[in-house]
């Protein structure tokens, strides 16, 4: 892909598939190897990215997001994780059936 290409999809992948911020002090994003994949080999196979902007192996996480959102707890919660672009959480590194 010729450098002025490379430029326009990497805008595009940062445009349509935004990133994760996993630390309240990231300063990258992190992108799902998955979806980014998916977009570089329409890229790849037929100069031009997907028509489905969504592949079908993660569609699934997306079913799971509409059926938490039914109730209206969620849905209220998950707007404003949305609109505030991001979840404040500790990782748990180690698990234990003690502190379960």
């Amino acid at each position: 892909i010729e450098e002025k290409e490379r430029e326009k999809s990497l805008e595009e992948l940062k445009e349509l598939y935004d990133g994760y911020l996993f630390s309240a002090e990231a300063e990258k994003r992190i992108y799902n190897p998955d979806m980014v994949l998916y977009y570089l080999d329409s890229i790849v196979r037929y100069k031009k990215p997907p028509r489905n902007l969504i592949d079908d192996n993660v569609k699934t996480d997306y079913g799971r997001l509409n059926r938490l959102t039914m109730n209206e707890g969620n849905k209220v919660l998950l707007e404003r994780i949305i609109k505030e672009e991001g979840i404040v959480a500790e990782i748990v590194t180690k698990f234990s059936f003690d502190r379960m």
